[in-house]
């Protein structure tokens, strides 16, 4: 594993939704580049986005959850919420 890969599925881990790692994770890390920034604001994501985990999660339903809640990070002001 990459350390970058090792950064990548630590995040998941301290946001407390390690099972999403086991489930999605390596899949999203081959998919898509993740940036610092990107990290960030998944670190963020995972936070404060709720997941059933009962319910079946594919890595596209997250990614497109994931993209919204991106935009809505980057172009419009979110300090004013306390994640």
């Amino acid at each position: 594993m990459q350390n970058d890969e090792v950064n990548f599925e630590q995040v998941f881990t301290f946001a407390g939704r390690a099972h999403l790692y086991e489930r999605i994770g390596s899949k999203l890390w081959i998919y898509q580049h993740w940036s610092e920034e990107e990290l960030h604001i998944l670190e963020l994501f995972l936070q404060v986005y709720g997941f059933d985990e009962e319910q079946a999660l594919f890595m596209d339903d997250f990614l497109y959850h994931f993209r919204i809640f991106k935009n809505m990070h980057q172009y419009h002001d979110m300090s004013r919420y306390h994640f």
